[in-house]
């Protein structure tokens, strides 16, 4: 992935080269800007969502092992908060499966725009209804 990654940022690779006119490199270069930044808010979506499932489980994992070499060391509260804190952040780490298909539909200029023209529609059609029913009562 990390190779991927740096493909985005090599000269050239969006824009086919070089070969392109100005205008043509201009939009190859905001599609390649628009590229990056999806990544880069995708991986953010994915670490915010697997880094704290990944990282209680590795302490409720160690704390039982650690337990099981000498019981004495871990104490059972100590191994019952970081079960439940594991437990806990397992529906974090799916949700990022849901995450990635809502921000790929915002990430879509059409769709933004949309959204957008809908929310202030429906804001006006409200104002509109709620001033027809202030004026009749």
């Amino acid at each position: 992935m990390a190779s991927w990654c740096g493909k985005l940022l090599e000269p050239g690779w969006a824009s086919g080269g070089g070969e392109e006119g100005e205008r043509g490199g201009l939009s190859a270069q905001r599609s390649k800007q628009k590229s990056v930044k999806m990544i880069i808010i995708v991986l953010a979506a994915f670490m915010l969502c697997f880094l704290p499932f990944h990282l209680t489980r590795s302490l409720y994992y160690s704390f039982r092992y650690l337990q099981q070499i000498n019981p004495a060391q871990v104490s059972c509260n100590l191994l019952e908060a970081s079960s439940v804190a594991y437990k806990v952040t397992r529906p974090l780490a799916s949700a990022n499966s849901c995450l990635d298909p809502i921000l790929y539909f915002l990430a879509g200029q059409d769709a933004r725009s949309n959204l957008t023209k809908k929310v202030k529609s429906s804001t006006s059609k409200q104002s509109c209804a709620s001033q027809h029913l202030t004026t009749q009562l």
